[in-house]
């Protein structure tokens, strides 16, 4: 880290440390990509706050697609998460609360509209102010839900057609297979908003 800094010093502690016998090159043409052994539990560790971001990014987007205010407070019920998930929302239960503008985490369901969205292959449930009609958010979701829909109708198409796939430069067929995994996702979400806004 020093040698960018003061590289006169560091080349001479590296020589002086005969480091350059025992990798095999001076410090300044040293290749840092290191033989480190994976750490199992840092990966499960990177994996919990993975899962974490998600969320957080759920909540968000999901605030968005029902424009409601991002700085707005929440509560939710993760009754139907998993005792592990849940685990890793109680272990960084203050981050959690202060990014995704949390208030109550309850473990039952509350009795009042709330918005159930997925995560990965969990689920937890928005509870909104009194003060926003999510019914009133419906007919722009079931619209935004139609232009996706077509979207996907039309990007299947092209990706069937065999002319294209053997035509088209292989960036362009990967940028089109992205598009239509990225359409599928959003829709997976604002399908699962309306199916929790009731009639």
């Amino acid at each position: 880290m020093l040698h960018p800094f003061i590289p006169f010093f560091t080349e001479k502690l590296w020589l002086d440390l005969k480091l350059n016998i025992s990798l095999k090159t001076p410090l300044m043409y040293k290749d840092w990509n290191l033989p480190i052994k994976s750490n199992i539990q840092f990966k499960k560790s990177y994996q919990k706050i993975d899962w974490l971001i998600e969320l957080v990014t759920s909540i968000r987007s999901t605030k968005a697609d029902l424009e409601i205010s991002p700085g707005s407070f929440i509560d939710i019920s993760t009754e139907d998460l998993k005792k592990d998930k849940n685990d890793v929302i109680k272990s960084n239960l203050g981050v959690f609360k202060r990014l995704g503008r949390v208030v109550n985490i309850h473990d039952i369901p509350l009795n009042k509209q709330g918005i159930k969205i997925i995560v990965g292959l969990d689920s937890v449930t928005l509870y909104f102010d009194k003060d926003v009609d999510l019914s009133k958010q419906k007919q722009n979701m079931l619209n935004k839900v139609k232009f996706l829909e077509n979207k996907v109708f039309v990007l299947n198409k092209k990706l069937k057609n065999k002319s294209f796939l053997n035509n088209a430069p292989k960036l362009i067929v990967q940028k089109e297979k992205n598009s239509l995994l990225q359409h599928n996702i959003e829709l997976k979400k604002l399908n699962s908003i309306l199916n929790s806004i009731k009639n």
